[in-house]
């Protein structure tokens, strides 16, 4: 059954939604879908003890017809995808043709074929159908003009397949220690680099080969945290695909654009940051992970440039969508809750302590997340000017980067901590606290943010808040 219905949502990804008795048949099956098997043979035909047997029938019915007007049908999309259909349909069509010597057209619809798979960087069905053709002019149709032109193409396209499965090699093995690697340490580092070295040099031979190739690349400067480079890596990426003589996949221009989106939000350029956004949007599906993924980073854009209205916007527009309680969305939207009373942007609506109450429930990361819920707790303890309870949160937050922050990558969630932790020590005087935290202050805005994704609200802009609310 769910293949029925898989097959039923790829046509209708290519080909659009079904009309007539198709329709009223693949509703009837996403209904049968839900209930167990025997059940859906007797939704089908009731009191019939044949039933079994009957819905067996026609599910196979369902499969091969939608199969047929899957491969028989033009895809809609982009003209990379209609070449895959053509050339895939064309190149089945050939092999009928070769295996019952009914080989009229054969040299008209291959050469045609070939030409529109290599157009559009089909690797595999170009070696086929190259293959196929190379044989036909050497052996069927003798024109040694033509077969020594497909010998050097074939030949070609053999080195262009090597180097796509050398490459794929290559980041099958660095997922795979990405998998079984609990950190990111200087080893793995070593191991992914001795991957990219293989083809960091190598000039892209297809559109498949240079997304392997950029990715690879891409998860070294991750790993690494080389982020200006990885800024440069994503954009010369997207030049390269957008320079091909077709339209590269939606998918492959998406993730590298997507990747941008917080690298520029780091550098500040909230312009571009805001252009990317836009172009992601337009390539993902409303609602998908996709959609979703690149809403989180336009509300991140908005804390970051501090419009907190645009923030409000974007979790309005995703709130329909999410399907699960989610931690980030929680903590979003704690953040702007909080700052709404305290005059930094109109009102919000958003139940604050029963988010704090059901903590233990939401955090479950101690290296991530969990470090801004720790500081809302503080900050509304501040507030409220409950001062002896934040005198215990203190103690909370001291024991929390003792355990949890004491790596690079958490100095920057280090230096607030024990910027909030000198508060009590001050009696939460604004004077005295700007003298005794003015080090830590630089030594804050010197440590650069390595992850927007964690720092919700750059800790700077956090600590003149804090600021405001002492006394």
């Amino acid at each position: 059954m769910q293949l029925i219905l898989n097959l039923q949502r790829l046509k209708q990804a290519i080909k659009g939604s079904p009309r007539g008795k198709d329709e009223k048949t693949i509703e009837l099956l996403q209904k049968a879908a839900q209930l167990q098997e025997q059940d859906a043979s007797q939704y089908f035909y009731p009191d019939n003890p044949n039933a079994k047997t009957n819905f067996a029938r026609l599910k196979r019915r369902a499969i091969e017809q939608l199969t047929s007007e899957i491969c028989g049908c033009k895809p809609q999309g982009s003209k990379q995808l209609k070449a895959i259909s053509s050339v895939t349909r064309n190149m089945y069509l050939l092999k009928l043709m070769a295996a019952t010597g009914l080989r009229g057209s054969f040299a008209r619809i291959g050469q045609k074929s070939y030409q529109e798979a290599r157009h559009y960087h089909l690797t595999d069905l170009s070696v086929i159908i190259c293959k196929e053709l190379v044989m036909h002019f050497l052996i069927l149709e003798v024109d040694l003009k033509r077969y020594e032109y497909y010998r050097k193409e074939y030949q070609q396209l053999v080195n262009i397949k090597q180097a796509e499965v050398q490459a794929e090699l290559h980041l099958f093995d660095v997922y795979h220690q990405l998998t079984l690697s609990k950190h990111i340490n200087q080893e793995l580092q070593e191991k992914i680099k001795g991957h990219l070295l293989q083809i960091q040099d190598a000039t892209p031979v297809s559109y498949w080969h240079g997304y392997l190739k950029y990715n690879l690349e891409v998860i070294y400067k991750e790993t690494t945290g080389q982020k200006n480079d990885l800024l440069q890596i994503c954009r010369k990426a997207l030049a390269y695909f957008e320079g091909l003589d077709f339209e590269a996949p939606r998918n492959v221009l998406r993730s590298f654009t997507f990747r941008t989106v917080p690298l520029l939000i780091l550098a500040r350029d909230f312009e571009a940051a805001e252009e990317a956004i836009k172009r992601t949007k337009g390539m993902s599906k409303t609602g998908s992970h996709n959609w979703l993924a690149i809403h989180q980073y336009e509300c991140l854009l908005g804390f970051y440039s501090k419009d907190y209205i645009r923030c409000q916007t974007v979790i309005e527009a995703v709130s329909p969508h999410l399907k699960d309680t989610n931690e980030s969305w929680l903590i979003y939207q704690a953040y702007l809750y909080l700052f709404s009373h305290l005059g930094k942007h109109p009102k919000s609506r958003f139940k604050l302590g029963k988010f704090l109450n059901e903590v233990p429930i939401y955090s479950k990361d101690k290296k991530g997340m969990n470090i801004n819920i720790l500081i809302i707790q503080v900050m509304v303890l501040l507030k409220d000017r409950r001062w002896p309870q934040i005198v215990d949160r203190i103690d909370a937050l001291k024991a929390y980067t003792y355990r949890h922050l004491k790596t690079e990558s958490t100095q920057r969630s280090d230096i607030f901590l024990s910027m909030l932790a000198v508060l009590p020590k001050v009696a939460f005087q604004r004077v005295e606290a700007i003298d005794r935290t003015q080090t830590s202050l630089l030594e804050l805005k010197a440590s650069p943010i390595l992850s927007v994704d964690f720092e919700v609200v750059p800790y700077e802009d956090l600590w003149d808040i804090v600021l405001e609310l002492l006394i």
